[in-house]
């Protein structure tokens, strides 16, 4: 449908995902400058640069991950993601190995101007070269190695919250905000049982191509088993969550929405193992409750 639109440029990115990705860098600045403090940092021109800069670069960075792993992953997508540009005939894949390196070159430009407004101008372009460089190696051989890099990409993408502080805080400073591991270690537990759930709604294309994915290694019963204990975890972490937040309205309301929708997605992934439209509607849940997930923070500091 976009094949000769400009908005497949946009598509290619998955901008779900890209949005999430800069949403946590959001939330990880309002928590190192503080809710209350919030208006009164935006006031500075430099401060509403790095804030731009920093959610450009981490929705780039999401994105230019998902642009290559399209061409890595073309044949298998043949099967798993027949709507992909890539798979329609909206790119080539040269084309998206151009489009790659001008997202990369979009990054550094970003990450070098913002960086230096920050207090820290060193360390940031090298955490987003190290970002740069695991999405790059994920894409080439990482997702081959079933939980590793379930694993990776937990540890790796969660850490926008940190990000989005180092553009405020210096290093040593960040790790005094508690409520920012807090949240690290939350999206962790969800991009972790997102990708195994993954895992099981790609069983099909991933089994023709040999790839080592939890689903396929251990089975389908251990993959669910995983997702369950992931579940469990967030279930307590969130708990804890609202007795940190006093149990703000706004707060309950948002964490309870994200924990009835990791269910509805556990149920989902039970509900037909042979039928693929369940496992589709399961990891979609899972992504929805993640948004959730990350509202109640949001709006939990905010209000």
């Amino acid at each position: 449908m976009l094949k000769n639109s400009w908005l497949k440029y946009i598509e290619i990115l998955r901008p779900m995902t890209c949005f999430f990705g800069s949403l946590t860098v959001l939330i990880g600045t309002l928590f190192a400058v503080g809710p209350k403090n919030f208006n009164t940092y935006l006031n500075t021109g430099s401060n509403i640069y790095k804030l731009v800069a920093s959610l450009l670069i981490y929705f780039l960075v999401v994105g230019s991950g998902n642009s290559i792993n399209d061409v890595f992953d073309y044949e298998i997508d043949k099967i798993n993601r027949p709507n992909r540009t890539i798979i329609r005939g909206a790119f080539t894949k040269r084309q998206v190995v151009y489009y790659y390196i001008f997202e990369i070159t979009v990054i550094l430009i970003l990450t070098i101007t913002g960086a230096y407004f920050s207090p820290n101008p060193v360390f940031l372009p090298l955490l987003v070269v190290f970002f740069l460089g695991v999405s790059f190696s994920y894409s080439l051989f990482i997702k081959q190695t079933g939980l590793l890099a379930n694993l990776v990409v937990g540890v790796s993408g969660a850490l926008g919250f940190p990000f989005g502080a180092l553009f405020v805080l210096d290093l040593a400073d960040i790790f005094g905000v508690f409520e920012l591991w807090l949240l690290y270690i939350t999206a962790f537990l969800f991009l972790v049982m997102r990708e195994i759930g993954k895992d099981m709604e790609d069983i099909e294309g991933d089994s023709k191509y040999g790839v080592k994915s939890v689903a396929l290694k251990w089975g389908y019963k251990a993959a669910l088993a995983l997702e369950l204990l992931m579940t469990f975890f967030l279930f307590t972490i969130l708990i804890y969550s609202m007795w940190r937040f006093n149990f703000k309205p706004i707060f309950v309301t948002l964490a309870v929405i994200s924990l009835c929708l990791i269910i509805l997605s556990d149920w989902a992934f039970f509900k037909n193992l042979k039928e693929k439209k369940w496992r589709i509607l399961a990891s979609r849940l899972s992504l929805m409750s993640q948004l959730f997930c990350l509202l109640a923070f949001l709006f939990g500091a905010l209000f």
